[in-house]
């Protein structure tokens, strides 16, 4: 039986340096973990270089722990209402308070990553009695010197210099080696506090470690259907006399051949997502004197895998499922008896090497161990703003942030129906329920239905209007000449330098609109049919009222003097344009009536959004092909691309098929990407290759019965592939509304 006062190295901690009774100081920094998830072989390559890069960087008897963790539910809502009036949101409050109350009954969790390095030790060091070790109140002779801290942070700053910036090394906090202890004597307990977070500023002044008292006793073995478990009991003060059972794992031996890379040797990853329990992992690594053929050099390392339950059956369990996780990559993970407390205090920072750790030490080459990718994780998603769903790929049920609220430039590819249609609706509430603005382009969503049921907005149809678009009437007067040139151009298919262009110019002009009494389209209309005085022009005049006379009956829209002009209400939903699976050799002309009018909304979109008045708005295209199909539809796209963020414009494009849809020359202004299901394999396929992965649908059954559900399926469940602004790709489930008075399908 050991208690857990001697197992806890720590006399005294100043920031993120730790002093220990060995005298050894160890710094502990904070890891931001590499994406990994379902990207390219090419970036997962980077992600191993990046790994064998920071082996060279770190000291001998370096500590990296991945550590299983309950998401911080209250952090989660604070980075959703960053920068929100709740006062005048009371939807967005009422959906944040209905967001708490959804995430606790998730119990999501996460994986804390850490690395402790020596930095030197202190000279001032004595074995006090074990009675003594812990008094709230330490012996001067324990104390470093301002000197002695300037010493060991200097070390510390220099070995984290080294590490690569991409890991991003964060000091912990004082409260960070607290919690640390706690956690370790808890794991596989529900009810565990949520872990500091690199945000929290270390602790400037030198306090005693003040930790809790623990019994930890090797119960003999467990019986399992698969063989016997050492298995450790822990007993805290506040526990007593409910034991919380943890069993200590490690590998047996490594692969003699080595592990394959990607895909055969991240078995650390696999951790995650236990039925039952949690499992931390830890690495002690250090260098050897011996080197390969190649002169690559050899490390040894031990690994840990500590799995833990509130029973011995819980514990078992979730022990039975990591061992037959990692038989998957030929790895044989064992529970040693006798020597459960020794690998246990592997995974506390500042232990000293029990006789277990080293004898269960591996050697081999670097590069085979940079292949484990220990810091490497699947998060996606942004910082902030709504949790609009979960995180599938890794098995925590981490939320996954989008911050639509910050007006970001998004894309969706999915076939059309009831998964893409509702979280594209979803988000517009979002943008609604904080005072935005939408305005929707196309209707492959059914965004007419809901406009009109809701009564909140407006729904214009070309064959059947109840507003006019024209646009000399909805545009101000310094705005309405250009706008009318680019609808006409599209509509009438002229070209910037014909002749017709010219005039039509020319007539749009203040001085002329004046002259001739020119405030609507029928006016022009009029104007054009009278002919004009100059026979040098007499042909062209002609030809224009010919092409327009086309239109004049099919676009009320636009010609009919009746209607009300069209202004700007909370959605604006323009009916059509209608998909087509792949654009014509030449427009007809109800395809250019439709490429004209979504470029005349989407500028006019430009016109509201793109401004200094604070206010969010969101464009929405439906099949955004016929905005782009003209050069002035397109740089509207670009703008909002570029600009909408500086201005909270978002857009979002809706793709059926991106090989088709999407705007060339834009995949990169779209960082943040969403692949919905589809029932054709090999769309499937394209959609995954515009996300940004390599994944072979072939190789990976689970993914693509996820994407990819077949003809028959046609129950929503929301499961999408994410592609964020950071190009992390990810898996994840959509959830929609947390709040019940929002319809869900």
């Amino acid at each position: 039986m050991t208690t857990g006062r001697d197992l806890q190295p720590t006399t005294t901690i100043h920031g993120h340096l730790q002093f220990t009774h060995s005298g050894l100081v160890h710094a502990t920094y904070f890891v931001t973990a590499l994406p990994y998830g379902l990207c390219t072989a090419n970036d997962k390559l980077d992600v191993r270089r990046a790994h064998r890069d920071l082996l060279d960087a770190l000291p001998d008897g370096s500590l990296l722990l991945g550590l299983q963790a309950r998401v911080d539910t209250i952090a989660v809502l604070r980075r959703m209402v960053r920068g929100v009036d709740l006062d005048s949101c009371e939807n967005y409050g009422a959906e944040v308070v209905a967001c708490y109350d959804r995430l606790n009954s998730l119990t999501p969790r996460t994986r804390i990553f850490l690395l402790s390095v020596p930095v030197g030790v202190h000279s001032r060091a004595i074995d006090l009695p074990a009675p003594l070790r812990h008094a709230d109140t330490l012996s001067g002779s324990r104390i470093p010197t301002p000197a002695d801290l300037s010493s060991y942070l200097s070390a510390a700053d220099t070995i984290a210099s080294r590490v690569g910036r991409e890991f991003a090394l964060a000091p912990v906090s004082a409260c960070a080696f607290v919690w640390l202890w706690e956690h370790c004597l808890t794991r596989g307990v529900g009810g565990d506090p949520a872990p500091p977070t690199p945000d929290a500023q270390p602790n400037g002044e030198a306090t005693a470690a003040l930790f809790c008292a623990a019994v930890l006793d090797e119960d003999g073995a467990y019986r399992t259907p698969g063989g016997r478990l050492a298995m450790l009991k822990v007993l805290t003060p506040a526990c007593p006399t409910r034991p919380i059972h943890q069993i200590l794992l490690t590998p047996q031996a490594f692969p003699y051949v080595g592990l394959p890379f990607p895909g055969g040797s991240e078995f650390l990853h696999d951790l995650d997502g236990l039925p039952v329990g949690t499992a931390d992992w830890g690495m002690r690594v250090a260098r050897t004197t011996a080197d390969t053929d190649g002169g690559e050099p050899r490390i040894s390392v031990t690994s840990v895998v500590a799995v833990g339950g509130p029973t011995q059956d819980a514990a078992a369990a979730a022990a039975r499922v990591v061992q037959l996780r990692c038989r998957h990559f030929d790895i044989e993970l064992v529970a040693p008896a006798g020597e459960q407390v020794g690998l246990w205090s592997l995974l506390v920072p500042g232990s000293s090497v029990a006789p277990a750790v080293a004898r269960h030490a591996h050697v081999m080459p670097a590069q085979m161990w940079s292949g484990l990718v220990p810091f490497a994780a699947c998060g996606v998603g942004d910082a902030g703003g709504p949790v609009i769903g979960f995180n599938l790929l890794s098995g925590l049920l981490e939320p996954i942030h989008l911050d639509v609220l910050s007006a970001p430039a998004f894309a969706i590819a999915g076939d059309p129906g009831p998964e893409t249609s509702f979280f594209l609706h979803y988000l517009a509430t979002l943008v609604r329920d904080v005072g935005g603005r939408v305005i929707v382009i196309g209707d492959a969503a059914g965004w007419a239905l809901r406009v009109e049921a809701g009564g909140r907005g407006i729904v214009i149809e070309p064959a059947a209007p109840v507003v006019s678009l024209d646009p000399l009437r909805i545009h101000p007067p310094h705005t309405a000449a250009e706008r009318t040139v680019t609808l006409l151009r599209s509509l009438l298919d002229l070209g910037p330098a014909d002749r017709a262009t010219t005039l039509l110019t020319e007539l749009l002009t203040p001085a002329a609109r004046a002259r001739h009494r020119v405030a609507t389209l029928p006016d022009l209309f009029c104007l054009l049919r009278n002919g004009s005085a100059d026979p040098d022009d007499r042909l062209v005049y002609a030809e224009l009222t010919s092409r327009l006379t086309e239109f004049v009956d099919r676009a009320a829209v636009l010609f009919d003097r009746a209607l009300p002009p069209w202004r700007m209400t909370d959605v604006t939903v323009l009916r059509g344009p209608h998909p087509r699976t792949a654009p014509p050799a030449r427009p007809s002309a109800r395809d250019r009536l439709e490429h004209a009018l979504a470029g005349l909304v989407a500028a006019a979109a430009r016109d509201e959004f793109l401004t200094e008045d604070g206010r969010l708005g969101l464009l929405l295209c439906d099949h955004p092909r016929a905005v782009a199909a003209t050069p002035e539809g397109l740089a509207v796209l670009t703008d909002f691309f570029r600009d909408g963020a500086r201005h909270r414009a978002s857009i979002g494009l809706f793709c059926a098929d991106p090989d088709v849809d999407f705007p060339r020359g834009c995949e990169p202004l779209v960082g943040t990407r969403f692949v919905f299901r589809h029932r054709d394999r090999e769309q499937a396929r394209r959609s995954l290759r515009w996300l940004g992965t390599d994944l072979d649908l072939d190789l990976d059954a689970t993914v693509f019965g996820l994407l990819s559900a077949g003809r028959d399926a046609v129950t929503p469940r929301g499961d999408v592939a994410i592609r964020d602004r950071h190009g992390r790709i990810g898996f994840g489930r959509i959830l929609g509304p947390a709040r019940v008075d929002v319809p869900t399908r």
